[in-house]
């Protein structure tokens, strides 16, 4: 776990090395902003965060790939102001995953109605 300042530069040069299966690296300047490289190659923004409770939390911003170092903070800064507010970010996304896809709920609920 190794904190430092990131930079788009500093990302694109960061790998894992062998023998480890990742490596964290938090930035100095976002609280929480963690980044996380894999051995395969594959580097991901996540927010570490401890949540009402006192547990430990990451909860997965995006690869970098597909967000900025911008816009990975950016998203932290808002996960952390709603985090701060009371709300559990990740109970927010489980409670979306139990809503069944419409496929689902034709198969389960729909249809047997339908046949009696």
């Amino acid at each position: 776990m190794a904190k430092l300042l990131l930079t788009k530069e500093i990302i694109k040069n960061l790998s894992c090395p062998d023998g480890k299966a990742k490596l964290d690296f938090f930035d100095l300047r976002c609280k929480g902003l963690m980044l996380e490289i894999r051995a395969s190659g594959r580097k991901t923004f996540y927010l570490r965060y401890v949540d009402s409770r006192g547990d430990q939390r990451q909860f997965r911003i995006g690869e970098t790939r597909d967000l900025s170092l911008d816009q990975a903070k950016k998203q932290a800064d808002k996960l952390r102001a709603r985090i701060a507010l009371g709300e559990d970010i990740t109970q927010t996304k489980r409670a979306r995953k139990q809503v069944p896809k419409l496929a689902e709920f034709i198969e389960t609920s729909y249809l047997p109605f339908v046949k009696t």
